[in-house]
């Protein structure tokens, strides 16, 4: 193997590029299945992006570094591992031609990937927040309305269609897209459930029960908790119910104030320590009998006596609870679990949760506890029941429902945009206007060390893009200090302001940035904004053919040439993705003829609808970002690399001994 090794743009391609070539089977509703083979001769059919290249043996750093971005993303908006690909793949194909189309391939295509590098790791603060707000966000409609809870509903029915049609069976996805929003819904009765997304995600391992040898279609919704082990003690009661959480057993070796070590001699002795602990756990159990306990949870297996006394006592018990799942309970019911060893006295009403139910329940070839809570502060828990016909099928219908709820967790979150993006191409484009001829070659050739203006006037441009004030941002939209003006009256995007031409002109600009130094430090704190949550689009590309057309206007309407490369290279990146999906299902004369009439609808001001012959599913805004987003961070930082560096454990660990003797010697 070799110890050195460059890594230039054709590298990285060829690495996407294979990855690219096995997702690419399984894009869309319509895409297929891919079959793998372990070395155990076990067979794995998925058309899951995230489990597909996870089952992947990769030994290429770039392609293992590749797949740390992917999962890592993954992780945060629960989807988008295939679009990840295809972008990077064609961001990687597209920064590779710019560097051949501009003659400097070889040794000097290194020195360009690292430019285009920096230029795509500032584009999202520099170019694509502006973009999203002001151009992306208009066209999304709001995932919950707080007047109709029933359209509410039927939105999120229809983005969990558009998340389950690419993740399993077409035959499928429309009745796990039902459960899953029925299940969102009936937790809670607020319109937006904000407080059961971010519970449900995270808790989802204990929220559900995976049953082997059913078929899909028998998966369901059961309210309560589920929790995974058998009773110890059974006392049946048809009548709700108080149950105590414990963390400790009730049986104690030692009284609490003896310090040293019991020592028994004789048989009378035995027989005293042993009429104590069965006292001391009579009196522990008739106390909690008086707070008409009825139900014990315990993180921790208990005695034969304390059972016994519990029969006696009417108490059902279930031990070896997991901490997860008596966490989970704890904070359903409102309650703290009791660890006080010794001093059951102290048991109160913080402790004592009410449970309206508790009954037996099985679940394919294992019985549990199945128990359920009143309604506390606007939701009521449920649990679900994921079946499938085999094992893997069961995982995949697990797997896919626990990321179909990290999706609607992040699409109900805000958007946060920054306002002060701009900073770094306002420099651009001023460098161009004032710097000399040979600054601005400098400036093509990713030198970012000399503004080439001076710093006052830099500092009161920043100041003035900074002010809220719509009237003055009209005067500047008019022309004033600028050579273009901008398509919204009321906003400026300082991404097309250049530095003023004449001395009044200059002087407008400075008196404008003293008025704006009053309120330069709220805007400063004001200087990140949020798209609303719940923001969605028509699945089939509307996210991709927007974004790409507004982002080759700015192209434009930019000076900068840093800013048109990077919107050109993204714009064409972003067609990769639906021009996959309709390759699968029409070819690619049918991908032409969307595009065609999304864009004319577009040009016409007409509203942004269903772009596909089946149903109208939706997607997320704020995933559809995070992913074009963690695809730029990734696609800056392995074009920032140029060298890989081989090193083996065996080396480094006989380098050490040989160090050793050394210092033995």
């Amino acid at each position: 193997m070799r110890e050195v090794q460059r890594v230039g743009p054709r590298t990285l391609l060829q690495v996407a590029e294979a990855l690219e070539a096995i997702v690419c089977r399984c894009v869309g509703p319509h895409g297929g299945q891919v079959i793998f083979t372990k070395d155990t001769g076990e067979v794995s059919i998925s058309r899951d992006g995230r489990r597909v290249l996870a089952s992947l043996v990769l030994d290429h750093p770039v392609a293992r570094a590749l797949l740390g971005c992917l999962l890592a993303h993954c992780n945060t908006a629960g989807d988008g591992a295939k679009s990840f690909v295809l972008l990077l793949a064609a961001l990687l194909r597209g920064t590779r031609a710019a560097c051949r189309a501009q003659g400097k391939a070889g040794p000097h295509g290194r020195l360009a990937a690292q430019q285009v590098s920096r230029w795509l790791l500032s584009f999202q603060e520099e170019v694509l927040d502006g973009v999203m707000r002001d151009h992306i966000a208009p066209h999304t409609t709001a995932l919950f309305s707080h007047t109709s809870p029933a359209e509410s509903r039927a939105r999120v029915r229809r983005l969990m269609e558009g998340f389950f049609c690419g993740r399993v069976n077409a035959a499928h996805s429309k009745f796990l897209a039902e459960i899953a929003s029925d299940f969102c819904f009936r937790w809670t009765c607020k319109p937006d459930g904000a407080d059961v997304l971010r519970l449900v995600p995270d808790r989802f391992p204990e929220l559900h029960t995976a049953v082997t040898g059913l078929p899909i279609d028998r998966s369901h919704i059961l309210q309560g908790l589920v929790i995974h082990r058998d009773f110890a003690v059974h006392c049946p009661t048809d009548r709700p119910l108080n149950a105590l959480a414990i963390s400790v057993p009730l049986q104690t070796s030692l009284p609490m104030e003896a310090d040293g070590t019991l020592i028994i001699t004789s048989s009378l002795q035995l027989c005293s320590f042993g009429s104590w602990v069965a006292d001391n756990i009579e009196r522990t159990v008739t106390s909690l009998k008086e707070l008409q306990v009825k139900l014990l949870l315990s993180s921790v297996k208990q005695s034969d006596l304390v059972l016994y006394q519990a029969k006696r006592a009417g108490m059902s018990v279930v031990e070896c609870v997991s901490q997860e799942e008596l966490s989970l309970f704890c904070l359903l019911a409102g309650v703290s679990p009791f660890a006080d060893l010794g001093f059951w006295e102290g048991v109160g009403g913080k402790h004592v949760a009410a449970v309206t139910f508790c009954q037996p329940v099985v679940l394919g070839a294992h019985r549990y506890v199945h128990v359920g809570f009143p309604e506390r502060q606007g939701y009521l828990p449920h649990c679900l029941v994921l079946c499938g016909p085999v094992p893997g099928l069961t995982a995949q219908c697990v797997s896919a429902f626990g990321d179909a709820f990290r999706t609607l967790q992040r699409t109900s979150e805000p958007i946060w945009l920054r306002h002060r993006r701009n900073s770094g191409t306002q420099a651009c484009c001023l460098r161009n206007v004032t710097s000399s001829r040979g600054e601005q070659d400098n400036i093509r050739n990713g030198d970012r060390s000399d503004f080439g203006v001076q710093q006052t006037d830099a500092k009161e441009l920043q100041a003035a893009s900074l002010v809220s004030d719509k009237g003055a941002m009209r005067t500047l939209s008019q022309g004033q200090c600028c050579n273009k003006r901008t398509e919204s009256p009321d906003l400026v995007s300082p991404l097309n302001c250049c530095m003023p031409q004449d001395k009044s002109c200059r002087s407008q600009g400075r008196a404008f940035g003293r008025d704006a130094e009053e309120g330069l430090t709220d805007n400063l704190v004001r200087s990140e904004t949020s798209a609303r949550p719940g923001a969605v689009l028509p699945v089939g590309g509307a996210f991709e053919f927007l974004l790409h057309h507004y982002l080759w206007k700015h192209s434009f309407e930019s000076s900068c040439p840093e800013t048109k490369m990077s919107c050109r290279l993204v714009a064409e990146a972003l067609l990769n993705v639906p021009r996959q999906l309709y390759l699968r299902h029409n070819g690619h004369g049918h991908f032409l003829k969307v595009r065609t009439n999304f864009i004319s609808c577009l040009r016409h001001q007409e509203v942004v609808g269903s772009i596909t012959d089946g149903p109208e599913a939706l997607e997320s805004l704020a995933c559809k970002y995070q992913l074009l987003a963690s695809v730029l961070q990734c696609a800056g930082r392995l074009l920032s690399v140029d060298t890989l560096i081989y090193t083996t454990a065996l080396g480094l660990r006989d380098k050490s001994n040989r160090d050793d003797e050394d210092d033995e010697t």
